[in-house]
C-alpha cells in the first residue's frame, strides 16, 4: 500500500521512542560507580567514532576507533569476569543503534523539506518532526542515572497523590505533544531527608486549564529518589478527548494527578469525579490489554503498519476516542469511521494529491483499520473487570422504613419522627416535625459494559464540630458478652469481645470495619478483597454501615475466600495467620488497627455472623494527616442500626 511504507517522520518518531526506550532500560540496570564511569565513558568514544566521517584506516576516524577499543578495554577490565555491567552497556548500545537509524531519519527529513518548500509554504509538520528529532538525538547524549525506574509496585509504596498530599513531594508536569505512547513526563521532588520509593500510575493526567487533552495513564511503575531528589518519569498514555490539542511539547504545569482515589483529597481544578476516573482507568486499561493480545495472536498483521507498536497505538487510540461511555465524561462526541478517514486523507493529502487509484487502495486500508479497531472494542469488554458486581451475597435487610431514627453517624444527625396530633383534636403549641426519609440504598446503574454497578452514596456536609476524644479503655456489656476498646502497645486502636456463659441465640461474632474519605460517606469494607481500580492498594466491597444486618454469609457454592463481598476486617498482628488474610479474612473477635493514611474515618462494628445483626458500632476518626495517634482523634459509641419491623 502506498501508506504502508514507513516514511522519515514515523521512522524519526520511532527511533526517538527507542532511545528513550533504551535510556530506561539503562536506568534499571545501573552498575557500580567504578564500572558506571568506565562505561559512560566507552558510551561516549563510541558516539564519537559513530559520529566521525571518513575512512576507516584514516585519520581522524582511525583515531576515534582507536579511542573506541581503548574505552572498551577498560570497561571490560573494570567489569571483571561477573559481568556486572553487561546490562547496562547493552542498552547504551541499543540507544546508539536507534541514534544511527534517527540520524538517518533526520536526513532524509531535510531533503524531503527542501523538496517541499518548492511546491506550497506549509511545512510546519515536517519542520516539527525535525525539531522533535534534533531534541530526540540531544538527548541521546545524557548520561543515564538515578532514580532507577520499574514496572512492578513494591507492596506498600505510597502513590504520587498519597506522598503529594503529605507535603513529601512536589509535582510538576511538562507535555510532549503526543496524543498516545509518551504523553508527559512528570517531574517529582523528594521534599525530604529519606529515600522515597514512589508508585507512579495507574492515573489519569488532567489538564488544568481544560483546554488541552486528558490522558489516561494505567501502566503502574515505581520510580526511587534520594533525599532531596529530583525524577523526571515519562509517563505512557492515551488521549481521551478528540476535540482538543495535546498539551504542547515541553508545555510545563497543566497536567495535575487524578488516581481515582477516593480516600485522597481531590486537586481543585480536577474536572473528572474520582469515580469517573476510575472508570477510565477500567476501561483503557482493557483495551490497552486486548491490543497486546489480539497482536500475540497475529490479528492486527493486516494493518497498513508494519511497526508493531504503532498497530496497538492505532488500534488503542481510535477504540478510546469510539467509546461512548468515554465520550460521555469528556463531552466529545464518538469518533466515527469518517472521522478516521479524514484524517488519513489529511495525512496523506498533505504530502502529495492523491490518485483515484490510490485512493481506493487507502480506502481499503481505513476499512482494514476500523475493523481491528472495532475488533480491540469487543475484545476490550470481554476483558474489562467492572469495579465490583453487585449481585451475589446473602440478603441484607433496607435501611429504617419511614418514622424510624436513621441510623446516626459522623456526618448525619438523627431525624426526628413525625409528632403525632393529639387525640383531643386540639392545635399542638409546636410545629409537628417532618417525617424523615429512610437512607437511600445503592441505585444500581447499567455500565456501557452491561454489567451492573452501583452508584456512589451521595456526599454530606462535614460536621463542623469534630467528635469528643474518648478516655480509653471503653468497656461495653452487652447481652451476649463484654466488649473492650483499648490502645495497644504500639498505639493502635483494639477491639476485643469475649463471650459470656450467659444463653445467647448466637453462636459466632466477628468485626467488620468501614473506612471512608473523611469529608464523605463513601463507604467500603476495610479489607484487600478486591483489586484497586485506581492505585496498586487493594480494598473491600462498598458498604453501608447505617444497615441493622450486614452480608456475612456468602452466595450458596461460593467459599469465603471466594467472595468478592467478604465483609471482615481484613488486618491483624497475628502472625499465625496466613499473609494473604487481608484479601481472605475470616470473622476475628480480637482486632487492631493503627491508621496511616490521611483524610479516613472509620466505623467498626461487632456483627452475629448466623444472622448479620450488627449488636454495636464504634465511630472514630477522621484522621486528617494519617501520622495521628487514635488516642487522640475523636470517637465514640454510636447507636446501633435500627431493625427494621
Amino acid at each position: 500500500m502506498v501508506f504502508a511504507a514507513e516514511d522519515p517522520s514515523e521512522a524519526a518518531e520511532k527511533a526517538a521512542k527507542d532511545i528513550d526506550k533504551a535510556y530506561e532500560e539503562a536506568q534499571k540496570n545501573i552498575p557500580d560507580k567504578d564500572i558506571k564511569e568506565k562505561e559512560d565513558a566507552l558510551d561516549k568514544a563510541a558516539r564519537d567514532n559513530d559520529n566521525t566521517q571518513g575512512d576507516p584506516a584514516k585519520d581522524p576516524k582511525k583515531e576515534a576507533q582507536k579511542k573506541e577499543d581503548e574505552a572498551r578495554k577498560e570497561a571490560d577490565k573494570a567489569e571483571g569476569e561477573d559481568k556486572t555491567g553487561e546490562k547496562y552497556r547493552k542498552a547504551l548500545e541499543k540507544r546508539r543503534e536507534a541514534c544511527k537509524r534517527l540520524k538517518k531519519a533526520l536526513d532524509d527529513l531535510r531533503q524531503q523539506l527542501q523538496k517541499r518548500r518548492k511546491l506550497t509554504s506549509d511545512n510546519s509538520d515536517i519542520e516539527q518532526a525535525i525539531k522533535n528529532a534534533e531534541a530526540a538525538r540531544k538527548r541521546q547524549e545524557k548520561i543515564p542515572e538515578a532514580p532507577t525506574l520499574s514496572m512492578a509496585v513494591p507492596q506498600g509504596a505510597p502513590s504520587v497523590a498519597t506522598l503529594v498530599a503529605s507535603g513529601k513531594i512536589k509535582l510538576d508536569s511538562v507535555g510532549t505533544g503526543e496524543t498516545i505512547g509518551h504523553v508527559a513526563d512528570l517531574k517529582i521532588q523528594n521534599q525530604t531527608d529519606q529515600p522515597i520509593n514512589c508508585a507512579v500510575g495507574p492515573m489519569v493526567l488532567e489538564s488544568k486549564s481544560g483546554k488541552n487533552q486528558d490522558y489516561v495513564c494505567p501502566k503502574p511503575q515505581t520510580v526511587k529518589i534520594g533525599p532531596h531528589g529530583t525524577a523526571t518519569v515519562p509517563m505512557d498514555g492515551v488521549c481521551i478527548n478528540r476535540n482538543k490539542p495535546p498539551v504542547g511539547k515541553g508545555a510545563p504545569g497543566d497536567l495535575l494527578v487524578n488516581e481515582g482515589n477516593p480516600t485522597i483529597p481531590q486537586d481543585p481544578n480536577s474536572h473528572i469525579p474520582v469515580n469517573q476516573a476510575g472508570d477510565l482507568l477500567r476501561i483503557c486499561t482493557a483495551k490497552y490489554d486486548a491490543a497486546n493480545q489480539l497482536q500475540k495472536s497475529g490479528a492486527l498483521k493486516n494493518l497498513p503498519y508494519r511497526d508493531p507498536q504503532k498497530q496497538k497505538d492505532i488500534v488503542v487510540q481510535w477504540s478510546t476516542w469510539c467509546d461512548p461511555r468515554i465520550s460521555q465524561i469528556t463531552g466529545a462526541p464518538p469518533a466515527t469511521k469518517e472521522d478516521l478517514k479524514k484524517v488519513v486523507y489529511k495525512q496523506l493529502e498533505s504530502q502529495k494529491p492523491m490518485s483515484p487509484e490510490t485512493k481506493k487502495k487507502v480506502d481499503q486500508g481505513i476499512d482494514t483499520i476500523f475493523e481491528k479497531v472495532e475488533l480491540t472494542t469487543a475484545k476490550a469488554k470481554d476483558l474489562e473487570k467492572p469495579e465490583e458486581e453487585t449481585s451475589g451475597g446473602s440478603t441484607t435487610e433496607e435501611g429504617p422504613s419511614l418514622g424510624q431514627p436513621v441510623y446516626v453517624s459522623q456526618t448525619r444527625a438523627k431525624q426526628p419522627t413525625a409528632t403525632p396530633k393529639s387525640k383531643g383534636g386540639g392545635k399542638t403549641t409546636s410545629k409537628p416535625a417532618p417525617t424523615p426519609k429512610p437512607t437511600p440504598s445503592p441505585t444500581p446503574t447499567p455500565s456501557g459494559s452491561g454489567q451492573t454497578q452501583e452508584k456512589e452514596n451521595p456526599t454530606e456536609e462535614k460536621p463542623k464540630t469534630p467528635p469528643p476524644v474518648p478516655s480509653y479503655p471503653y468497656t461495653k456489656e452487652i447481652d451476649c458478652g463484654t466488649i473492650t476498646i483499648s490502645i495497644g502497645d504500639s498505639g493502635e486502636l483494639v477491639f476485643d469481645f469475649k463471650r459470656n456463659d450467659k444463653k445467647c441465640p448466637c453462636k459466632e461474632f466477628g468485626w467488620i470495619q468501614h473506612i471512608s474519605p473523611a469529608d464523605q460517606d463513601n463507604w467500603r469494607y476495610d479489607n484487600g478483597v478486591l483489586p484497586g481500580v485506581s492505585t496498586p492498594k487493594k480494598q473491600g466491597a462498598k458498604s453501608d454501615p447505617s444497615k441493622p444486618k450486614q452480608p456475612t454469609t456468602p452466595p450458596k457454592g461460593t467459599k469465603l475466600e471466594d467472595w468478592d463481598k467478604n465483609p471482615w476486617y481484613g488486618g491483624t498482628t497475628d502472625k499465625s495467620k496466613p499473609k494473604d488474610f487481608g484479601e481472605h479474612p475470616t470473622p476475628q473477635t480480637h482486632i487492631s488497627d493503627k491508621p496511616d493514611a490521611p483524610n479516613v474515618k472509620f466505623i467498626t462494628q461487632l456483627v452475629c455472623v448466623e444472622t448479620g445483626e450488627v449488636l454495636f458500632s464504634w465511630e472514630w476518626g477522621p484522621f486528617e494527616k494519617g501520622t495521628e495517634s487514635p488516642d487522640k482523634v475523636g470517637g465514640g459509641e454510636t447507636e446501633p442500626p435500627p431493625k427494621k419491623k
